[in-house]
């Protein structure tokens, strides 16, 4: 529960509303037409960076051992260049990268 106190905290601080269940919020980005979609849920984070109501690109943080936000994958998915990169972090380190590119070639 603290760790999503601490969620909402950072939105409200950065200019977001939150949901009254707080389940979902909305972060502006000054002086962009780029905002922040973000859907909370216990153990995930899920965020879509949106311009001009096109999803540039999504990530989402899942926790790897219960709460302990020490310790957590980060999946960015790349709407424009069709490639997903997943990160792996313990203490605030990147301990493993990987880079999956999606063919634009898929035919019929």
């Amino acid at each position: 529960m603290l760790v999503i106190i601490y969620r909402i905290l950072w939105i409200l601080q950065n200019g977001g509303h939150i949901d009254p269940s707080y389940n979902k919020a909305v972060v502006y980005k000054n002086k962009s037409k780029a905002i922040y979609n973000i859907n909370i849920h216990e153990t995930e984070l899920i965020v879509d960076f949106v311009v001009n109501d096109k999803v540039i690109f999504t990530f989402v943080d899942i926790l790897n051992d219960g709460y302990n936000w020490n310790y957590f994958t980060r999946v960015i998915k790349n709407n424009i260049k069709n490639k997903e990169i997943t990160y792996k972090f313990i203490d605030g380190k990147v301990i493993f990268k990987s880079v999956k590119k999606m063919s634009n070639l898929y035919r019929k």
